[in-house]
């Protein structure tokens, strides 16, 4: 027997009146799906971008801004100048039960003597974030460096997304939309085919 599921996304002869019966929810679901996994690759596109550039008194200003594939910009640049230092940040995020915390250190902190710009944990793990202050203190130590760019995107997030959040939505997102019009008319067309058969 077949289940429910498999009668709504494949066409059964004589199944097809659940379509013309449930017709706009089921085109409703399909948009909501599309537009949803559409929205993941806004998501697991992002990138952050860090501009950092020696100024004329030696000093360096940085900038940070998010982006998609490191091509659109998604937020103004955030400033922050007469940098000091950076250094990896810890960062918590609640697992289960309540007052329960996972904490590494996963963002970067970059300071200056009055108040500092965090790279935010979605875009680091605990080695790029190490990696990337490393960089920073790098750049800040050696005079003769104008300017450093760093992008980073966290691939632990991005590729899985990518690849198992997106295309299921996508998929069945476009088949209840183009499937769902596709039946209704196989329907409808297969009296008329019948009565062309019986003329003849």
């Amino acid at each position: 027997m077949k289940s429910r599921l498999t009668r709504i996304i494949f066409y059964d002869p004589g199944k097809s009146d659940y379509w013309k019966t449930h017709e706009k929810p089921l085109r409703f679901l399909g948009w909501f799906l599309l537009l949803l996994g559409m929205g993941s690759v806004l998501l697991y596109g992002q990138t952050h971008r860090l501009t950092c550039n020696r100024q004329p008194d030696g000093s360096v200003e940085c900038s940070g801004q998010i982006f998609w594939f490191d091509a659109f910009a998604l937020t103004r640049p955030e400033f922050i100048n007469t940098i000091v230092g950076a250094e990896p940040a810890i960062h918590c995020d609640s697992v289960g039960r309540i007052g329960r915390y996972d904490c590494e250190f996963t963002e970067v902190s970059i300071q200056n003597s009055a108040n500092s710009m965090t790279i935010s944990a979605n875009f680091l793990n605990t080695r790029t974030a190490r990696e990337s202050a490393d960089r920073i203190n790098e750049f800040l130590g050696d005079p003769f460096s104008q300017s450093l760019i760093i992008i980073n995107r966290n691939n632990w997030i991005a590729i899985p997304g990518f690849v198992c959040v997106m295309p299921p939505f996508v998929l069945l997102g476009i088949i209840l939309i183009v499937g769902q019009k596709t039946l209704i008319r196989q329907d409808y067309a297969a009296p008329a085919a019948k009565e062309h058969v019986s003329e003849q």
